[in-house]
């Protein structure tokens, strides 16, 4: 547990340059790391960070559309899953797209939970 906190902390503590927005956290693992890591597990650290930023994404995008008497369609999309399900889309991506980002597998999913 310990080994494991302190893995998240570093984790935590590295950034990048992306779309001129700075990206702390786990967004900044490559694909191909986590594949070799086997880090597609709720728990993990970057998967906790990739449902995070599909969660917040919801909210600030339900908020929105309610400020203009709607609702968003991510909400909809995302009743229809679950963590694993998140899991399991970031594992599908990252297996296709190897050399991307997580927070690129998670604009693209972001991007899809939108659409009707």
């Amino acid at each position: 547990m310990k080994r494991a906190l302190m893995a998240l902390a570093l984790t935590l503590c590295v950034s990048a340059q992306a779309n001129a927005a700075t990206i702390f956290g786990g967004g900044n693992a490559r694909c191909s790391a986590l594949i070799n890591a086997d880090a597609f597990h709720v728990n993990n650290g970057n998967m906790q960070w990739f449902i995070g930023f599909i969660t917040a994404s919801a909210i600030f995008g339900e908020d929105i559309a309610k400020s203009k008497g709607g609702t968003a369609q991510i909400v909809r999309s995302l009743e229809e899953h679950d963590e694993n399900s998140l899991v399991m889309m970031a594992s599908n991506e990252c297996r296709l797209h190897p050399n991307q980002y997580l927070y690129e597998v998670a604009q693209t999913w972001i991007v899809r939970l939108s659409r009707p």
